[in-house]
């Protein structure tokens, strides 16, 4: 009789966790780094200059901020990735350059883009600094 609870008890917890992995929370922020992406037979990566940038994929569908970039509508080559349905493509820019690339869900977007609003840029520091 133990042995049945045990394995029942084994097996309930074994298709929750499946169900949980076939159906994420959609309101769970996803995001996952990636070093480069293929678009239409050509790749952009880390260290890709932002012309090369909109070249292949043309101009962002939103900016989060003037380094900050979104291209909706993406498959990522990571099949996790997808799974936790991260379709929007985060690009950023420094001095004119991809230093950070990921692929995220919708809500994780929202998120850095909220935390991109709180951030003070970095010229109040200077004016504050110089004062």
């Amino acid at each position: 009789m133990k042995a049945n609870l045990v394995s029942t008890l084994l097996l309930a917890v074994a298709l929750g966790a499946t169900a949980m992995s076939a159906a994420p929370n959609t309101t769970t922020a996803y995001a996952f780094p990636v070093s480069h992406v293929r678009h239409q037979h050509m790749q952009i990566g880390i260290g890709s200059t932002e012309m090369t940038v909109r070249q292949v994929l043309g101009m962002p569908n939103r900016r989060l901020s003037p380094q900050v970039c979104v291209y909706y509508n993406f498959h990522a080559q990571q099949e996790l990735a997808n799974d936790f349905g991260c379709n929007a493509m985060i690009v950023t820019f420094a001095k004119g350059k991809v230093v950070d690339l990921k692929f995220a869900n919708l809500t994780a977007v929202k998120i850095i883009a909220r935390n991109l609003k709180t951030k003070p840029d970095s010229s109040s520091w200077q004016v504050a600094a110089n004062k």
